[in-house]
């Protein structure tokens, strides 16, 4: 065959008439496709409100997917010339198609990276549509698996042009109420010939057989574009029914409306087939007759012809924004969803026009025509459009890949992350990752589900005695496999079964301090992680084992303590002046407590001579923390013990155009010989008040003087604190001082504007994201991502009752929490110093002194042992759900300390080892030579 067949003479001429209500309705069927594709930005808040949109907009992409295959059909024999060659029709349509498809495969390469080559390789052939595998389907950039049906029209279209032009004209009616029927026959062939296979989206009536074969499978596909193909040529030989405008939308509606109570398998080909052949020739009827429709505006129209881009760029621009807000916002709310579906639609518009005037069009122009065919030249202003693109791509090839970033910044973390376990798409198998992106991917975009289980925490880096462990994946269906033996991974790689998944990350070879066996076993069809206190309950299921992977901590204890540097010189004025004013000393930061535990001066505790007060002096004596052989000494106590940071508080002092206070023991830290052995973090104080003359808030003018000085001085220290997920963590004790707070509440635009400038900062410096939490409630649109909490005073003045209620306390912050422990909490050594002496009435010192009368090591223990207990039951975000922060190290003026002391020694650190199970360090020592 030389030629496309040519038509017999037709009543209404292709050549004359143009169709630019099918062209504005183009952009109406994008729509469509974009509100379903809504529902998956999880930002609506509302679970009522994201039922009922999804509810709705759940069938509104099929709709609009049927109308671009039926209209393809219909466009492509309205206009087909006479005389067409096959050369020249494949050759416009091949430039139609892949220009924007290999474009938007390298952008989405380049923000999100490629899977496997097994994925990657048939999206860009556009084959991936002929395989019954979910992954492949969507691989890539999802929604091109409708291209892979297009190239396959396209390829088809001569040889049923030619076929449909000898068709009598008396029988075309026939023929196309046949090729609906058996369109209506799909969805049943779907579901009671075709195996129904695994359910590839969790929560739908359809399995993946089903999907394939009803939605993504080119031949079935094809039926629509055989119907547009037959109503293109009733219409030319006027022969359509004349059924109207008004009428088909209706039919649609109707159809549309009943939809809404039909399986998924009902609601692709079937439903949409009809109607919209009939709405099809109504619009093009009205184009033919110059009838005016609502379509045919020229905004619409161009709109219209942008379409195919936007359909190519809007999941992008969907998946990107949305993605990145939920780091900050969490689930937000029904306005900040709102918000965002017209932000990304508006983008995606943007995006589409510059990619149809800066590519599409002038590739078309330029290259759909042959070498020895007259063709336009490209207009100076798209040529300096298309050099805006590759400026654009060049950018964006040569910025920091996002998933890279995120890749080396949890490499920063060398502490055991925990093993996080999913149930692939269509309970195909199961998939395990110590990479929290690389689980959130899982969920968004392959349609995993997260399981709560804990199996144990594995390091990301290789360390002493340590072994790698492999992840492989099951070669045709979505399902993985575990092994820590080289030669097995080797041979299974051979028999073709499976592919490569790389080192998932490295677990002890033998038994080391606080670890535990991990196995596999497996059932005949899937193969579990076990550990192995649930080994027998896994047997009792009818699983095997088949060997041990390793040894893993069954838990792994982040824990630190609060670091209150302030114990020296530049230390709190107030109270020095204070300690001078009663006691007659100068410059001593130690006043009251010195007096209290008689050390070193007259024994003076005031209305309470009975009680001991000699754990109020430090094991290491009365210190300088400006000294770095202090915290020397300090970091050699806390990392013997098996903490793993200090979080020191950070204040700031806006005089003289604004600069961080009390930072001595901070700067100390910095300097300690062994500072490394020991993480830290800063812990920003925005006190709405002041400490005697020097106020503790910071001004809105000088948030970004702050926040920058945070990110640059201390987040780009090698050993600063990171959550799980390698994100840097700052926790904010106080942000009512921040802007126009006030001590009735945090300013929220300040707020946010603060928390803004730390992220906008980190980005720029280190090309990270940052976990900001705060003391207590996230108040909306703040920023914080989290909870965390410092000391703890129960109006009930009962340590005990402390104790017992703390797993109650942790419920009242859902989410992200960074759980804490108080030792104790007694601010009595400040009596007259900076809190006034209301005399010996007991009454009046109580109501005047905070202090826990009944505290002691065990009730610290039985809190300890709550903490532990709520991190092993918990289902919150794993970023930061196994770090305890303790209240405090050296809070010695409020009595929350567990840096040893003069009377217990090491016995508080020697709990906190003992009830968390912390396996680092030796052992603390209470006074390091």
């Amino acid at each position: 065959m030389d030629g496309l067949a040519a038509p017999p003479a037709a009543r209404v001429s292709p050549h004359q008439a143009r169709l630019p209500s099918l062209t504005g309705m183009r952009f109406v069927a994008a729509l469509l496709v974009f509100a379903t594709h809504g529902i998956f930005v999880n930002l609506l808040g509302d679970q009522a409100v994201k039922d009922g949109y999804r509810a709705v907009a759940i069938n509104m992409g099929s709709v609009g997917v049927s109308f671009f295959f039926i209209l393809s059909g219909f466009i492509l024999t309205f206009v087909a010339p006479p005389g067409d060659t096959l050369k020249r029709f494949w050759r416009r349509r091949f430039f139609k198609i892949y220009p924007n498809h290999v474009l938007m495969f390298g952008v989405v390469a380049l923000l999100a990276g490629l899977p496997a080559l097994w994925l990657w390789l048939p999206n860009l052939l556009l084959l991936h549509g002929w395989w019954p595998n979910y992954q492949l389907m969507t691989s890539v950039n999802a929604v091109s698996w409708t291209l892979s049906c297009e190239l396959f029209f396209y390829f088809s279209f001569p040889f049923l042009l030619t076929w449909i032009n000898r068709i009598r004209p008396e029988n075309l009616g026939r023929w196309f109420w046949g090729t609906a029927a058996v369109g209506l026959a799909i969805p049943f062939l779907s579901r009671f010939v075709i195996p129904t296979g695994p359910q590839p989206i969790e929560g739908t009536d359809i399995g993946l057989y089903e999907l394939w074969f009803s939605t993504h499978f080119p031949p079935t596909r094809a039926l629509e574009f055989l119907i547009g193909m037959l109503c293109a040529r009733r219409l030319l030989l006027g022969l359509a029914p004349r059924i109207g405008l008004a009428t088909s939308t209706g039919i649609l509606v109707a159809c549309y409306v009943v939809s809404l109570w039909l399986p998924p398998v009902f609601t692709q080909v079937a439903m949409w087939i009809v109607p919209l052949a009939l709405l099809t020739t109504a619009l093009a009827r009205a184009d033919v007759e110059d009838t005016f429709t609502p379509l045919r505006s020229r905004p619409l129209v161009f709109l219209g012809d942008t379409t195919y881009a936007f359909y190519l760029t809007h999941g992008m621009v969907l998946g990107t924004i949305t993605y990145g807000l939920q780091q900050f916002v969490g689930p937000g709310s029904v306005g900040l969803g709102v918000i965002v579906l017209a932000v990304c639609l508006v983008l995606a518009l943007g995006l589409a026009a510059l990619l149809y005037v800066c590519w599409e069009r002038p590739i078309m122009r330029r290259f759909s025509r042959s070498r020895t065919e007259v063709r336009p030249k490209l207009h100076p202003v798209i040529g300096r459009c298309l050099l805006l693109v590759v400026c654009l791509l060049a950018a964006l090839a040569g910025s920091p890949d996002a998933r890279a970033a995120v890749a080396n910044a949890e490499g920063k973390v060398v502490d055991p992350v925990p093993l996080l376990e999913f149930r692939t798409a269509g309970q195909a198998g199961w998939f395990w990752t110590l990479s929290q992106a690389e689980g959130n991917a899982a969920e968004s975009q392959y349609g995993m589900a997260r399981q709560h289980t804990r199996l144990g925490f594995l390091r990301r880096q290789a360390f002493p005695g340590s072994q790698p462990l492999y992840r492989l994946r099951v070669a045709d269906r979505s399902a993985y496999l575990l092994t820590a033996s080289a030669s097995e991974r080797q041979s299974l790689l051979d028999s073709g079964r499976f592919t490569e998944g790389g080192v998932l990350g490295h677990l002890a070879a033998s038994k080391q301090a606080g670890t535990e066996l991990l196995y596999r076993m497996s059932n005949g069809a899937e193969w579990r992680v076990v550990p192995a206190a649930k080994q027998a309950e896994f047997a009792g299921r009818g699983y095997r084992t088949d060997g041990p992977l390793g040894y893993v901590w069954p838990a792994f204890h982040r824990t630190g303590a609060v670091y209150f540097g302030t114990f020296d010189a530049k230390g709190n004025q107030s109270m020095m002046a204070g300690t001078q004013r009663v006691y007659g000393r100068a410059n001593d930061w130690w006043g009251g407590l010195r007096d209290f535990a008689g050390a070193g001066v007259p024994r003076n505790a005031w209305h309470w001579p009975q009680e001991d007060f000699t754990d109020r002096e430090p094991a290491i004596g009365f210190y300088d923390d400006a000294q770095p052989e202090t915290l020397r000494k300090q970091i050699t106590q806390a990392a013997g013990a098996g903490l793993r940071y200090f979080s020191f508080y950070w204040y700031w002092n806006p005089a003289d155009g604004g600069a961080e206070n009390y930072i001595e023991g901070l700067s100390a830290f910095l300097k300690a010989s062994n500072r490394t052995d020991i993480d830290f973090n800063v812990l920003p104080c925005l006190h709405p008040w002041k400490d005697g003359p020097v106020s503790l808030a910071l001004p809105a003018e000088q948030i970004t003087k702050a926040a920058n000085l945070i990110v640059d001085t201390y987040m780009t220290q090698p050993n600063y604190l990171r959550a799980n997920d390698g994100r840097p963590i700052l926790s904010v004790c106080d942000a009512r001082g921040i802007g126009r707070g006030t001590v009735d509440g945090m300013h929220v635009a300040d707020t946010r504007r603060f928390t803004d400038a730390v992220r906008a900062r980190a980005r720029e410096r280190l090309g990270e994201e940052v976990l900001i939490t705060v003391n207590g409630g996230v108040p909306a649109g703040t920023g914080f991502e989290g909870s965390d909490c410092l000391g703890q005073f129960d109006n009930s003045r009962s340590y005990q009752r402390y104790a017992d209620n703390q797993r109650a306390f942790f419920r009242n912050f859902p989410g992200t929490l960074l759980r804490c422990a108080t030792s104790d909490f007694d601010e009595r050594p400040r009596i007259a110093i900076s809190i006034p002496d209301p005399g010996p009435d007991p009454e009046q010192l109580r109501q005047r002194f905070r202090w826990y009368p009944d505290a002691d090591l065990p009730g610290f223990e039985r809190l300890l042992a709550a903490v532990r207990t709520d991190i092993a039951e918990s289902t919150r975000p794993s970023t930061v759900d196994n770090f305890v922060s303790l209240y405090a190290w050296n809070e010695w003026h409020e009595g929350g300390y567990v840096e040893p002391n003069k009377r217990d020694g090491c016995a508080y650190l020697d709990a906190v080892r003992r009830q968390l199970g912390l396996t680092t360090g030796a052992g603390c020592v209470a006074n390091p030579v």
